[in-house]
Parts: C-alpha cells; sequence; structure tokens
C-alpha cells in the first residue's frame, strides 16, 4: 500500500543530532534524517519504508543537454555554507534550513533549501537559486532518487515528458 500523509494524525516529532553531524526527526508515523556536512535530506521513512535511495535526498542539479543546446556534464561540488533547524514551538514539525553553493566550472551559484516536515509526515521542500550573470546555466534544480519500489507517484508538473517554461505543452 501507497502511503497517504494527508489523513495522518499530525504528531509531536523527537529529535537529536548523531555524531554531531546527522539531525534526526521522528515519531511513531515518520522518520527522517538530514546530513549537515551535505546539507541533504538522506533518508526519510514511513513505518518500516524507505522513500529515498541510496541516502540521495534533493540535492543540486544544473545539468540537461537537450538537442539544440548540447553540453558537457562536468563535476559539481556543493560546499554547505550554513545548517540550521529549529522545532515549531508545538513540537509538531521542524524546519531544517541549508544554505549551499554549488561551483559548475567557474560559475557560483549559491541557493538555499528548506525543509519543513510535519509529525503527519507531509514534507515541504523550498528552493531558491541565486545565480549570478555569466553562470548560464540551462536549469537550476533539485534532483531526489527516489525508493524504486515506489509505484505510485503524483507528478504536478506538466509532462510525463521532461518541460520547460518556454513550453507549455508536453
Amino acid at each position: 500500500a501507497q502511503f497517504d500523509a494527508t489523513s495522518a494524525e499530525i504528531k509531536p516529532l523527537d529529535t537529536y543530532v548523531e555524531s554531531r553531524r546527522f539531525l534526526h526527526a521522528e515519531n511513531d508515523h515518520v522518520r527522517a534524517k538530514f546530513d549537515s556536512k551535505t546539507g541533504r535530506m538522506t533518508s526519510l521513512r514511513y513505518g518500516d519504508r524507505e522513500m529515498i535511495h541510496g541516502m540521495e535526498g534533493p540535492g543540486f542539479n544544473w545539468y540537461r543537454s537537450i538537442n539544440n543546446d548540447t553540453r558537457d556534464w562536468m563535476e559539481t561540488p556543493v560546499e554547505v555554507k550554513d545548517f540550521t533547524y529549529s522545532l515549531s514551538p508545538d513540537g509538531k514539525s521542524i524546519k531544517v534550513v541549508t544554505d549551499l553553493e554549488a561551483t559548475v566550472g567557474s560559475a557560483k551559484v549559491p541557493h538555499k533549501v528548506v525543509y519543513t516536515l510535519y509529525g503527519n509526515g507531509i514534507v515541504d521542500v523550498d528552493a531558491s537559486f541565486t545565480p549570478s550573470e555569466k553562470s548560464n546555466l540551462p536549469r537550476l534544480a533539485l534532483q531526489t532518487f527516489l525508493n524504486p519500489a515506489l509505484e505510485n507517484i503524483e507528478w504536478y508538473g506538466r509532462g510525463p515528458i521532461e518541460n520547460y517554461q518556454d513550453r507549455k505543452n508536453a
């Protein structure tokens, strides 16, 4: 069965830090883990089912080679500038804020990813990018690797194929 967080009760989250690196937030319904060294969510579990594959939660992705704009892939280091978190006063949500900077060639791309995890298992991810004029990148996005066993995913973009702002059909 797939997971439906909208009907789950919002329960308080317990938090703790492991090895001065990994932030855990959990209750009997949901468990999440964040890596302060990479700024990424590395685990999201509902019951015994892991949602994130290979600890590859939302991470910076700029690369897209398309027929009319071919580019070579290059290594893209991402540096964590700041990693903070705060539990809501009622303990039913936690906000994790990561300030990051990706380096693509000679271009720096500062970006912020804000995760809000609610005690019912819903996760809001808000990303903002502030590239320089010279970055000239085809896209700025977050990429997540989901558990291959998941079969029922809702896509809120146009598609089912790739789509861009200037192409309103798919």
